[in-house]
């Protein structure tokens, strides 16, 4: 009874080494981050590998990290340096209108769609990377394919 605890196939055991595997994941990706040039690469290597860890194709992870980050840099960080800049303008579009064009009568308004502009935006950049799961980065592919719709 007690060799089936410390079988390495339990179901317990697997589910504690795919715990530990996203948890180097996030360090992964909070040491990475720390430019913040590289976000997107980074964003893009986690979801390559979460992915592989999802399908079972478990391989070393943080071999498969490092090889997803630089095999996707180029694209992974324009698309970062490109969402960057939205949210650097609806940022500063919220503090204009809160804090230099004040006018208390739109002011809730204002903030309402400010706040959906942002959340659309999250989202479609979010949806950009989380599509990337092959080995070249078709993220550029997938953006434009959003835009067509």
């Amino acid at each position: 009874m007690l060799s089936g605890i410390f079988n390495y196939d339990n179901p317990i055991w697997r589910f504690i080494g795919k715990f530990c595997d996203i948890m180097i994941l996030n360090v992964l990706w909070l040491i990475c981050c720390i430019p913040v040039v590289t976000v997107g690469a980074a964003t893009t290597a986690v979801y390559y590998v979460t992915l592989k860890l999802v399908r079972d194709e478990e391989g070393p992870t943080i071999r498969s990290f490092f090889k997803s980050f630089k095999e996707n840099f180029k694209q992974a960080t324009v698309l970062w340096l490109i969402m960057l800049a939205v949210g650097a303008l609806l940022g500063f579009d919220l503090y204009f209108f809160l804090f230099i064009y004040k006018r208390p009568e739109i002011e809730h308004r204002l903030l309402y769609d400010r706040n959906l502009q942002k959340t659309i935006a999250f989202f479609i950049f979010h949806r950009m990377f989380r599509n990337h799961y092959s080995k070249r980065c078709c993220c550029l592919v997938i953006f434009r394919k959003k835009i067509a719709l």
